[in-house]
């Protein structure tokens, strides 16, 4: 098991422990010794996932992650056990859980013997790989198909003389579709002023576009998706070469790739090529490696489906919320947070829509 996979499979139990914990602090007998017990489990979830953003992470990263995991399962078994148990048998069980404060503090004391610290001084980021870098400039002169109005809608808002008084000192434009940058302490090497610079950042997170262009939506382009016959067009330049046809017994293969892309340029170009089976690799990474850690345990879940198996949504979200994958967000209950986190994995592509009935069940 890959330490990504490791990484997230441990925060979505421990995620669902601590909301466990949580709900027993409140009501139940020895609350100073759970709440401690919360405290350092808390922390050591706040460890997990500063380790789970380092590249490349040693054996000992990965044992520690291991630990983790084993960690947390057990205890939920426990707390379980607890709340589904007797009044008459739920004193012992206190006792054990408490007994877990000390494995707790082993797992803490592993983290300091083994500097694990040392690795979040690392860089974090996605990096492009060389594979991605030769697949644009090999195809740079293709992928401009479909293009050719979302980039004439930019080079409008970079135009712009500036008179409205809303304009920004420093104009920042996000596009939101791909990878993107920590705003705040990079705009610090950028002037203020009113000579009308302009800036383009992307990024595949809504924050990070709203926090560039000082909250202010109107400056955020949306990409979308590659249309249906831009897709086949780009799918057809790409394998037959610039004005030439598809020929006719291909057709309908063409119509089916293209469509299964999901109007992704990369994706189109990667599939086209038949050497490009590491680029495509590279591609599902990146896009893996930009999620948030609760949709990466959510998506890594998919895994125990067959290729192209047909879930319902409604099916998949409660089985979210059965393992315990969702947590609570402020103003709303877990089944829209696991309906949201579904809809963000399928806005990103990463899962295809079969169909949408009439009382909006997505068959994916």
């Amino acid at each position: 098991i890959s330490t990504e996979a490791l990484s997230s499979a441990s925060l979505g139990a421990m995620g669902s422990l601590l909301e466990k914990l949580d709900n027993l602090l409140p009501t139940e007998n020895g609350a100073d010794s759970f709440r401690q017990l919360r405290e350092d489990v808390g922390s050591i979830s706040t460890k997990l996932v500063k380790l789970s953003g380092v590249q490349d992470p040693p054996l000992t990263v990965s044992y520690w992650i291991k630990d983790v995991r084993q960690l947390s399962y057990d205890m939920e078994d426990c707390v379980d056990q607890f709340i589904h148990a007797k009044a008459d048998t739920k004193m012992d069980l206190i006792d054990v859980i408490l007994g877990f404060r000390t494995r707790a503090e082993e797992v803490r004391e592993r983290y300091n013997r083994f500097n694990l610290g040392y690795f979040l001084s690392r860089p974090t980021n996605t990096v492009v790989s060389h594979h991605l870098q030769t697949v644009y400039w090999e195809h740079k002169f293709v992928i401009t198909v479909g293009m050719e109005g979302p980039r004439n809608e930019v080079t409008g808002w970079l135009q712009s003389n500036g008179d409205d008084e809303k304009e920004l000192q420093l104009g920042v434009v996000s596009v939101l579709g791909v990878d993107g940058v920590v705003w705040d302490a990079l705009s610090r090497a950028f002037p203020e002023g009113y000579c009308c610079s302009r800036i383009i950042t992307t990024t595949t997170i809504e924050n990070a576009a709203l926090a560039c262009c000082s909250y202010g939506p109107e400056h955020i382009f949306r990409m979308k998706p590659l249309s249906g016959d831009n897709s086949k067009e780009l799918f057809i330049r790409t394998v037959f070469g610039p004005g030439k046809d598809c020929p006719q017994q291909f057709r309908y293969v063409t119509d089916e790739i293209s469509r299964k892309c999901g109007g992704l340029p990369l994706a189109i170009i990667c599939i086209a090529n038949s050497t490009s089976e590491e680029v495509l690799k590279q591609v599902l990474k990146l896009c893996y490696s930009s999620l948030p850690h609760c949709l990466k345990t959510c998506l890594l879940y998919l895994c125990i489906y067959p290729e192209n198996y047909i879930i319902l949504k409604e099916d998949l979200v409660n089985q979210w919320l059965a393992e315990g994958f969702i947590s609570t967000v402020e103003g709303k209950d877990t089944v829209e947070v696991a309906m949201r986190y579904f809809d963000e994995i399928l806005g990103m592509g990463l899962i295809q829509p079969l169909d949408i009935n009439s009382k909006k069940k997505t068959l994916s």
